[in-house]
């Protein structure tokens, strides 16, 4: 870059400090990097991003260490993040510089954000129970019954469509079968 007014040679020219970049010949200035991204170079043309379970929040940064550490109850999870993402109802962080949030267990359903143990994560009432891992409500604990019977309507619907099927093959195949 070229910070001196009324220099056109190119041997005037300075290389960009670390922190900053420039994609331009003959700039007049080296824009700082910008949150989430650093350079350690100089004369950089451009900056790295942190990496993610990191993020950085300050421009002009000039290592991959100024990159921060998510705290527990969050994670950044891609390249570049300016700040830490709160893990979402139905999952938890008990860990620093993570990407992702754990789901709560089976059984178990989380409401609150930024959990940081599964412990925070409610348990279902007596008798209920959840079938996915990452439930947020306790409408999605059932009564054991309820599931129960949540699979008997799923085999029937299953049972009807493979009849329906074999109907079809028997039509297009000319074939008789007593049913």
């Amino acid at each position: 870059f070229q910070d001196e007014a009324g220099s056109t040679t190119r041997s005037s020219c300075k290389r960009c400090p670390k922190g900053t970049f420039s994609t331009r010949e003959g700039a007049n200035r080296c824009p700082f990097c910008e949150i989430g991204t650093f350079s350690n170079e100089t004369g950089s043309v451009s900056c790295y991003s942190c990496v993610p379970r990191t993020y950085l929040d300050v421009i002009g940064m000039t290592s991959q260490e100024d990159c921060k550490q998510c705290e527990s109850g969050l994670h950044a999870p891609s390249y570049g993040m300016s700040e830490c993402v709160v893990c979402p109802a139905g999952t938890y962080n008990p860990l620093t510089r993570q990407s992702e949030c754990a789901k709560c267990p089976e059984g178990t359903y989380g409401q609150k954000q930024g959990a940081r143990e599964a412990s925070e994560c409610d348990q279902c009432p007596r008798w209920r129970f959840t079938s996915s891992p990452g439930s947020t409500s306790i409408d999605e604990c059932y009564y054991e019954h309820q599931a129960g019977a949540m699979l008997r309507v799923k085999l029937a619907a299953a049972l009807a469509a493979l009849t329906a099927i074999l109907v079809a093959l028997a039509l297009t195949a000319d074939i008789s079968w007593d049913l």
